[in-house]
């Protein structure tokens, strides 16, 4: 499998103190088996240990808010598996069909200072048609992701592999 010899060389450090731990703690079913198949360790090394989600004492008052414009809203990485590519390219076909929306794109890499955003997705940014409506946050607090995911249109996350899906 391409992932699995992707990660391989590019974390063949943590990888090899992964292998060397007596535990490791994983946090769910499909990251437990990504472990078993991809690095060869064995289950009764792994403990399950489940994610929820936070939920501030503000998020009741973020309920009532009501929607500041009509936007869509991606929040995570810009790696390639999340296609981010393909969502600002669905995004400029829609816009090219008269929906008017913004795109708004929150997460370390996305902010105009960012030099981790890879080189095709700021290219494909630049170059949008809509560009003057794509919106880059950067790094949000909890309380800003409420508010957004609360007033968004649709919360958008066109990844094509997930752990665990926390977002969603």
């Amino acid at each position: 499998c391409l992932r699995a010899i992707y990660y391989r060389s590019k974390y063949k450090h943590g990888i090899r103190a992964l292998k060397k731990s007596d535990t490791i703690l994983s946090i769910s079913r499909t990251t437990t088996n990504d472990l078993e198949k991809m690095l060869g360790i064995t289950e009764h090394k792994i403990k399950r240990i489940y994610l929820a989600p936070s939920f501030r004492g503000q998020y009741a008052e973020l309920v009532n808010e009501q929607p500041r414009k009509n936007f869509l809203f991606y929040i995570g990485g810009g790696d390639k598996r999340r296609q981010i590519q393909h969502l600002i390219s669905a995004f400029n076909k829609l816009n090219g069909r008269g929906y008017g929306t913004d795109l708004v794109l929150a997460g370390y890499e996305f902010s105009l200072e960012s030099k981790e955003l890879r080189h095709d997705l700021r290219k494909a940014i630049e170059t949008s048609s809509y560009r003057k409506q794509i919106k880059l946050l950067g790094t949000i607090s909890d309380d800003e992701k409420f508010s957004l995911m609360k007033t968004c249109k649709a919360f958008i996350y066109p990844s094509l592999y997930e752990g665990f899906g926390m977002p969603v």
